[in-house]
């Protein structure tokens, strides 16, 4: 907690955030701009000027007595009064003191240029700190930023004079930690209509969050656009991205650091922390950001979340006048989300008698249409009306999504060939209709401009590059499936991550099990004795039993030679007991007391569940197929917590069990999100493997681990 400007009260992290975001609006929507620096900044003002920037501009230059033919100021507190942004071309060493000044003098943000903190490592990040505490309440970019673009203001707060700022009445924002990556979508060419441009740099003091929480207020932005290389605080990036979602504004996420190059890359650009990416795939899909992989897959989501529907189920008809793109489109959209459902009986007999009879008819279809026809009943690039009719007979026929996979050529000179009957007719057949609708062309740059225009116009994603088409067709199928899943906001925060050491204290098996066991977790019956003690402790159990070793506490047993299975009789219980207690004592480790268990009868299926710990994301719930080989399986999924009912269906039905398997797996994921919501200040891991499933449909945990950062079992709530 710091203290609040002016009253010496402690100011909690939340409400100085709360402060900050307040400026931020005024930073992105200004009044009136203040320059400080010297003639470095003649360049910027002329791109606010040219951008149609209606407000009054304030250079601050000491040594100069006007600069672009305004006249400045010698210092921030002689400006009229405290501006809405400040653009800081200064060097590095003065601008934490010129974010104090415009502080003091009730400023609302400013844009830091200078370079040279996090990015370098430690002793940049302490004065990359030290930044953030001058800029108290400011909203500030960067340092390391180059500036914001907002047409929908006739704002241009850009350090180059690098392109001609337009005025837009809406459209995408993006918000990126790459001012290179930035620089391109003020002149792309895949029509993605990017109203708003945000360079982050190295989020010293606002954050992806801050922005998200900030442009998701806005009405006439359509969409938000990530190249993020660090997220910055994750509780507040997933309060703003369900916040977008809730707010049905689409968050379309490039994560750079996914490779181990990649994350020290980023860590050396801006100072970005690394982390296991399937930490970051359970952020976004907890609150609904697609995730993309390349900048055209960023380009190519966005056009599909703004241009056309958001689909409202997974049914998807492709068409194609080719029999090769016809192949390619079914083998690209293999493993998306999006089903090639086969046409109807109904539209399957209408389509036979349109298509040539060489034809087949198929989803995709390759409607096989000639190039030009002699009669009005002859399917023919030249028959307007045929080909709507052909295009509405299967697009009609109870689709979601409705694909066309068709590009017009440009050559090398430029010149564009005549797109022809087909976009037209494409256009007719699916008007009025609420699905989503595509063209596609296959080779990314055969998709004009002015097809895209005349496209995006009648309601039609103009999509370019079929993979990229196909990830952003499961990507807008994914949002509007997490939108209609919507929890209750409250259910989807994430707490404050507690600190936690790396490693803790290993309970033994029978003290994990009886803390889960009062969560709720179905256990087998067992006991606790010393080594001699096991036959007759397996008597009063009933045979088969398993014996393991319980003091001293070994986690990985099997491998120890501390367990023994299947034992059917007091006399192999004493057998296996005396025989491990020899084997361990000649590893050097005494066995003190041993666990008796019942065996599960019929095991049929192995499952893993267990709870791990991130010092940036907090806890999350893991869950996939369990047994020996769980440590070499990439299929574990996991979710952050808390998680609400919903959320925990899903999970305990991905594994294609059956309804009552399902039911009584997801109690036992709620008996350990449970403990772990109970204890979240101590728990550092959590494991039960395997998790048991009957040929009577009981799910048992086998074996339990608990690691804790506090040394007594008696601390822990139930």
């Amino acid at each position: 907690m710091r203290a609040a400007p002016g009253h010496g009260i402690p100011m909690t992290d939340a409400a100085r955030r709360a402060a900050r975001r307040a400026n931020l609006k005024r930073l992105l929507y200004p009044r009136h701009v203040a320059y400080v620096g010297g003639r470095a900044m003649e360049e910027g003002i002329a791109m606010l000027r040219s951008a149609g920037f209606p407000g009054p501009i304030w250079p601050v230059s000491p040594r100069h007595a006007s600069i672009a033919g305004l006249p400045t100021f010698d210092c921030v507190s002689e400006l009229p009064e405290g501006p809405d942004v400040a653009f800081l071309y200064v060097p590095k060493v003065i601008t934490a003191d010129v974010l104090r000044q415009l502080a003091a003098h009730g400023a609302g943000g400013a844009v830091c240029f200078a370079a040279g903190y996090a990015e370098l490592g430690d002793a940049g990040r302490g004065q990359q700190d030290a930044l953030a505490e001058a800029a108290g309440d400011l909203a500030v970019l960067g340092p390391n930023s180059n500036g914001f673009l907002n047409y929908l203001d006739r704002t241009a707060l850009w350090s180059v004079a690098d392109h001609e700022p337009r005025a837009m009445e809406s459209g995408v924002a993006i918000v990126s930690s790459s001012g290179g990556v930035l620089f391109n979508y003020s002149v792309n060419q895949r029509s993605v209509g990017a109203a708003v441009m945000i360079g982050l740099g190295n989020q010293a003091v606002c954050d992806f969050s801050d922005f998200i929480d900030v442009l998701a207020d806005d009405e006439r932005i359509t969409a938000i656009g990530l190249f993020a290389e660090d997220l910055g605080d994750v509780p507040s990036f997933s309060d703003a991205a369900a916040k977008a979602l809730s707010g049905s504004v689409p968050l379309v996420a490039l994560k750079t650091g996914a490779s181990k190059t990649g994350a020290l890359v980023a860590s050396t650009h801006s100072g970005a922390l690394a982390v296991d990416d399937r930490w970051i795939d359970a952020l976004f899909d907890r609150n609904g950001v697609i995730r993309v992989r390349s900048l055209p897959e960023l380009d190519e989501t966005l056009k599909m979340v703004t241009t056309t529907s958001i689909p409202k189920g997974r049914r998807m008809a492709v068409l194609t006048n080719s029999g090769g793109e016809k192949a390619l489109a079914a083998d690209v959209a293999e493993g998306r989300v999006m089903e090639l459902a086969q046409p109807s009986t109904e539209a399957r007999t209408r389509l036979a008698g349109i298509i040539p009879d060489f034809a087949t008819v198929s989803n995709p279809l390759d409607y096989n249409a000639y190039f030009a026809g002699s009669g009005k009943d002859v399917l023919a690039e030249d028959n307007p009306a045929k080909l709507e009719h052909c295009f509405r007979t299967m697009v009609d026929d109870g689709y979601d999504i409705a694909m066309m996979l068709q590009g017009t050529r440009t050559h090398p000179d430029g010149r564009v060939e005549p797109p022809g009957n087909t976009p037209g007719c494409w256009i007719a057949a699916n008007r009025g209709s609420d699905r989503a609708v595509v063209q596609c062309a296959a080779m990314p740059e055969h998709m004009p401009e002015s097809l895209r225009g005349s496209l995006i116009e009648s309601g039609i994603a103009p999509l370019q590059g079929l993979n990229e088409a196909m990830a952003a067709i499961d990507g807008a199928v994914r949002w509007g499936e997490a939108r209609a899943a919507l929890e209750p906001a409250e259910s989807l925060r994430l707490p404050p991550v507690p600190s936690l050491p790396p490693r803790g204290r290993i309970w033994d098996e029978a003290a994990s099990k009886a803390a889960l066991a009062a969560h709720g977790l179905v256990v087998p019956d067992y006991c606790v004795v010393a080594p001699g003690g096991a036959a007759e402790a397996a008597e009063g159990i009933g045979f088969p039993v398993a014996l393991k070793a319980s003091d001293p506490v070994i986690a990985h047993k099997e491998k120890a030679g501390a367990v023994a299975l299947n034992l059917g009789s007091g006399t192999a219980v004493a057998e296996a007991a005396a025989g491990m207690v020899a084997r361990l004592a000649r590893a050097g480790t005494p066995v003190r007391r041993v666990l008796v268990e019942a065996m599960v009868p019929d095991p049929r299926l192995e499952l893993f569940a267990g709870i791990a710990f991130e010092r940036r994301f907090g806890h999350a719930l893991l869950f996939g197929r369990g047994g020996r080989e769980v440590e070499s399986r990439d299929d574990i999924s996991l979710s952050l917590l808390p998680l609400g009912g919903a959320a925990l269906e899903r999970i305990a039905r991905s594994r294609g069990l059956t309804d009552a398997v399902a039911r009584k797996v997801r109690r036992a994921l709620e008996a350990l999100v449970s403990f772990a919501d109970a204890n979240r200040e101590r728990l550092v891991s959590l494991d039960v493997n395997p998790l048991i499933v009957t040929g009577s449909g009981d799910v048992v945990a086998v074996d339990a681990l608990i690691e804790s950062a506090d040394r007594g079992v008696e601390q822990w709530k139930r």
